[in-house]
Protein backbone atom coordinates (compact mmCIF):
# COMPACT_ATOMS: atom_id res chain seq x y z
CA UNK A 1 0.00 0.00 0.00
CA UNK A 2 1.20 3.76 -1.16
CA UNK A 3 -0.32 5.98 1.78
CA UNK A 4 -0.78 9.28 0.77
CA UNK A 5 0.78 8.39 -2.60
CA UNK A 6 -1.93 10.69 -5.23
CA UNK A 7 -1.55 11.86 -8.49
CA UNK A 8 -0.52 14.78 -7.22
CA UNK A 9 2.60 13.15 -5.77
CA UNK A 10 3.33 10.98 -8.23
CA UNK A 11 3.65 14.50 -10.66
CA UNK A 12 5.38 16.15 -8.83
CA UNK A 13 7.85 13.25 -8.32
CA UNK A 14 8.46 12.71 -12.17
CA UNK A 15 8.47 16.18 -12.56
CA UNK A 16 11.38 16.77 -10.13
CA UNK A 17 13.21 13.59 -11.99
CA UNK A 18 12.50 14.93 -15.02
CA UNK A 19 14.30 18.33 -14.43
CA UNK A 20 16.98 16.60 -13.28
CA UNK A 21 17.67 15.19 -16.27
CA UNK A 22 21.14 17.01 -17.26
CA UNK A 23 24.28 14.84 -16.32
CA UNK A 24 25.18 17.70 -14.01
CA UNK A 25 22.45 16.81 -11.82
CA UNK A 26 23.40 12.93 -11.95
CA UNK A 27 24.04 12.96 -7.92
CA UNK A 28 20.85 14.43 -7.32
CA UNK A 29 18.92 12.40 -9.75
CA UNK A 30 20.19 9.15 -8.21
CA UNK A 31 19.48 10.35 -4.60
CA UNK A 32 15.79 11.20 -5.65
CA UNK A 33 15.04 8.47 -7.44
CA UNK A 34 16.80 6.28 -4.33
CA UNK A 35 14.57 8.19 -2.07
CA UNK A 36 11.41 7.46 -3.58
CA UNK A 37 12.05 3.76 -3.57
CA UNK A 38 11.47 4.34 0.10
CA UNK A 39 7.60 4.60 -0.61
CA UNK A 40 7.60 0.83 -1.63
CA UNK A 41 6.16 -1.36 0.81
CA UNK A 42 8.95 -3.27 1.34
CA UNK A 43 11.32 -0.81 2.14
CA UNK A 44 8.72 1.93 3.40
CA UNK A 45 10.68 4.56 5.81
CA UNK A 46 9.94 7.65 6.26
CA UNK A 47 13.36 8.72 7.43
CA UNK A 48 14.63 7.45 4.54
CA UNK A 49 12.48 9.22 2.28
CA UNK A 50 13.09 12.89 4.02
CA UNK A 51 17.20 11.56 3.73
CA UNK A 52 16.88 10.63 0.07
CA UNK A 53 14.89 14.31 -1.00
CA UNK A 54 16.93 15.88 1.77
CA UNK A 55 20.45 14.51 -0.36
CA UNK A 56 19.11 15.42 -3.72
CA UNK A 57 17.78 18.70 -2.77
CA UNK A 58 21.52 19.25 -1.16
CA UNK A 59 23.63 17.77 -4.18
CA UNK A 60 21.62 19.90 -6.83
CA UNK A 61 21.99 23.45 -4.78
CA UNK A 62 25.83 22.21 -4.93
CA UNK A 63 25.76 22.07 -8.22
CA UNK A 64 23.73 25.00 -8.53
CA UNK A 65 25.82 27.94 -5.98
CA UNK A 66 29.13 25.90 -7.59
CA UNK A 67 31.20 27.29 -4.80
CA UNK A 68 33.84 24.62 -4.12
CA UNK A 69 34.10 25.81 -0.74
CA UNK A 70 30.95 24.88 0.03
CA UNK A 71 30.04 21.29 1.09
CA UNK A 72 26.38 21.54 2.94
CA UNK A 73 23.34 23.20 2.28
CA UNK A 74 22.23 25.26 5.42
CA UNK A 75 20.87 28.86 5.87
CA UNK A 76 24.25 30.30 5.62
CA UNK A 77 24.85 28.82 2.15
CA UNK A 78 21.21 29.47 1.02
CA UNK A 79 21.57 33.45 2.10
CA UNK A 80 25.53 33.66 0.87
CA UNK A 81 25.13 31.90 -2.24
CA UNK A 82 21.85 31.04 -3.64
CA UNK A 83 19.93 34.04 -2.55
CA UNK A 84 22.20 36.28 -5.07
CA UNK A 85 21.55 33.87 -8.26
CA UNK A 86 18.06 34.18 -7.22
CA UNK A 87 18.54 38.01 -6.99
CA UNK A 88 19.77 37.99 -10.61
CA UNK A 89 17.24 35.51 -12.18
CA UNK A 90 14.54 37.66 -10.97
CA UNK A 91 15.60 41.70 -10.96
CA UNK A 92 12.80 42.04 -13.87
CA UNK A 93 10.58 42.08 -11.02
CA UNK A 94 9.33 45.39 -9.10
CA UNK A 95 9.17 43.02 -5.93
CA UNK A 96 12.37 40.69 -6.33
CA UNK A 97 13.86 41.62 -3.07
CA UNK A 98 10.61 40.50 -1.04
CA UNK A 99 9.42 37.88 -2.88
CA UNK A 100 13.24 35.96 -2.75
CA UNK A 101 13.82 36.89 0.53
CA UNK A 102 10.02 35.15 1.63
CA UNK A 103 11.02 32.04 -1.02
CA UNK A 104 14.19 31.61 1.09
CA UNK A 105 12.51 31.94 4.26
CA UNK A 106 10.28 28.83 3.09
CA UNK A 107 13.28 27.22 2.08
CA UNK A 108 15.35 27.38 4.83
CA UNK A 109 12.51 26.21 7.23
CA UNK A 110 12.35 22.97 4.74
CA UNK A 111 15.86 22.22 5.74
CA UNK A 112 15.47 22.94 9.32
CA UNK A 113 12.64 20.75 9.07
CA UNK A 114 14.63 18.07 7.52
CA UNK A 115 17.31 18.04 9.99
CA UNK A 116 16.30 15.84 12.82
CA UNK A 117 16.09 12.80 10.22
CA UNK A 118 19.24 13.31 8.97
CA UNK A 119 21.29 12.10 11.86
CA UNK A 120 20.99 8.86 14.39
CA UNK A 121 19.60 8.51 17.67
CA UNK A 122 20.28 6.35 20.74
CA UNK A 123 19.32 2.28 20.45
CA UNK A 124 16.34 2.98 22.46
CA UNK A 125 14.45 5.11 20.52
CA UNK A 126 12.45 4.58 17.15
CA UNK A 127 13.78 7.56 15.22
CA UNK A 128 11.18 7.00 12.12
CA UNK A 129 9.47 9.87 10.22
CA UNK A 130 5.94 9.13 10.37
CA UNK A 131 4.70 8.26 6.21
CA UNK A 132 2.44 11.33 6.37
CA UNK A 133 4.78 13.97 7.64
CA UNK A 134 7.60 12.33 5.24
CA UNK A 135 5.07 12.34 2.19
CA UNK A 136 4.39 16.37 2.93
CA UNK A 137 8.25 16.83 3.80
CA UNK A 138 9.22 15.28 0.18
CA UNK A 139 7.05 17.26 -1.61
CA UNK A 140 7.91 20.37 0.17
CA UNK A 141 11.80 19.10 -0.86
CA UNK A 142 10.92 18.31 -4.99
CA UNK A 143 9.17 22.01 -4.78
CA UNK A 144 12.33 23.33 -4.14
CA UNK A 145 14.47 20.91 -6.14
CA UNK A 146 12.11 21.98 -9.25
CA UNK A 147 12.81 25.72 -8.49
CA UNK A 148 16.52 25.00 -8.37
CA UNK A 149 17.08 23.40 -11.36
CA UNK A 150 15.35 26.09 -13.49
CA UNK A 151 17.53 27.95 -15.93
Amino acid sequence: MHYLVDEEFARVSETALAGLGQPRFAAANHALDEALSHLDPGRQSGKALIRGVFEAVESAFLVVINQPKVNRLNAQSIDAHLKPILLARHAAYGEAQDKVDRAMEMFKAWVHSAHPFRHGAPLDQIHEAPIDLAIMSATQGMGFLRYLVVP
